[in-house]
């Protein structure tokens, strides 16, 4: 819990910073993701669950209303571009009506190669 709360924090103060204030949002980010490469650019708004476990090459952008749960790691390359209303989701929850009601749920990590563009609205899931 303390990890999301820590992430909740940054990210409210991210997404209501000015886009003028390129320093301050990517210190912002540098103290929440992994690992970030250099110029990277995330439009406001943007979420994620823990965002240690996002990891983005150099030269990366995300469009608005950028998601990433990343219950386990997030691995983005170089020159990857991300259109408006992308997600990345690795969490899943389990498909057994039992196994789902004691709350199992699984997340297995997502990749993204370099020079990659992934288009508007587009949903990548677990594994």
């Amino acid at each position: 819990m303390e990890e999301r709360e820590r992430a909740k924090e940054l990210l409210f103060e991210f997404n209501a910073m000015k886009p003028s204030m390129r320093r301050e949002r990517n210190a912002i980010l540098q103290r929440l993701f992994g690992a970030m490469g250099g110029n990277a650019w995330i439009e406001s708004p943007f979420s994620c669950d823990y965002g240690c476990n996002i990891t983005v090459g150099e030269n990366f952008y995300a469009n608005s209303n950028c998601t990433i749960l990343d219950c386990a790691p997030v691995t983005i390359g170089d020159d990857v571009l991300l259109g408006p209303n992308v997600s990345l989701y690795t969490p899943n929850h389990a498909v057994d009506a039992q196994e789902r009601k004691q709350g199992y749920e699984r997340a297995l990590p997502i990749t993204i190669g370099d020079r990659v563009w992934i288009g508007v609205r587009s949903r990548s899931c677990p594994g």
